[in-house]
């Protein structure tokens, strides 16, 4: 899907370790980007926590936030406390730790249909917000050359992990089995077999390959 400017968000309840379920890590992998798209992740070196506040009150706090510019094929990494939103022309995928825990920090001063601003989470995102988190490089990954297939991992975190998989024509691979998988094709068409089954995909889906077929 593609997306325009979002909401500034954190993902960290406050008073909580970093491995607490209320906690949310995710990753992003571009899969488009149009010319001069952009994620917002982390702060700009220097800035505090009190400059942060007082440029939330005059509407200026997107000031704050280091910017990356991505083409097609990167991939950041967004630990909970990371405060992040997405630039305008992109589409991605977007793998995330189970949990509902957003705080809305920022909304670009928009508001919605009774005119009014919208709803804003500022003291839980205060609390939430890693203030020492600095301009976060995208993820680079180190492929390994399997055949015809090239694996690159780019997040391996303990609610989840994220690779990518280039395929030549004719290239064979095997699934790990016992666990949960969910495979997105970005381009072409992938066959699966499953026994004696051959499915066609060209599209996301989930794979459990810890059930029996």
């Amino acid at each position: 899907m593609r997306r325009k400017n979002s909401r500034f968000r954190s993902t960290r309840r406050p008073n909580k370790p970093s491995n607490s379920a209320a906690n949310r890590n995710r990753a992003v992998f571009i899969t488009d980007a149009a010319p001069g798209a952009e994620l917002y992740v982390g702060l700009k070196r220097g800035v505090t926590r009190e400059r942060f506040e007082q440029r939330i009150q005059t509407g200026t706090v997107a000031e704050c936030f280091h910017r990356v510019a991505v083409r097609t094929g990167d991939a950041m990494f967004l630990p909970s406390g990371r405060v992040h939103a997405l630039g305008a022309g992109l589409v991605l995928f977007e793998i995330q730790q189970n949990s509902d825990t957003t705080y809305r920090v920022f909304d670009w001063n928009r508001v919605g249909l009774d005119g009014k601003p919208r709803a804003l989470h500022l003291a839980r995102s205060l609390a939430s917000i890693d203030f020492n988190d600095f301009e976060p490089a995208l993820i680079r990954g180190d492929s390994t050359e399997r055949g015809l297939s090239k694996m690159r991992k780019l997040v391996s975190d303990s609610s989840f992990t994220v690779e990518t998989c280039k395929l030549n024509a004719g290239a064979r691979i095997a699934l790990p089995p016992g666990k949960m998988q969910i495979i997105g094709i970005i381009n072409g068409l992938l066959q699966f077999v499953i026994g004696p089954k051959l499915s066609p995909l060209r599209r996301p889906i989930l794979f459990d390959s810890s059930e029996p077929e």
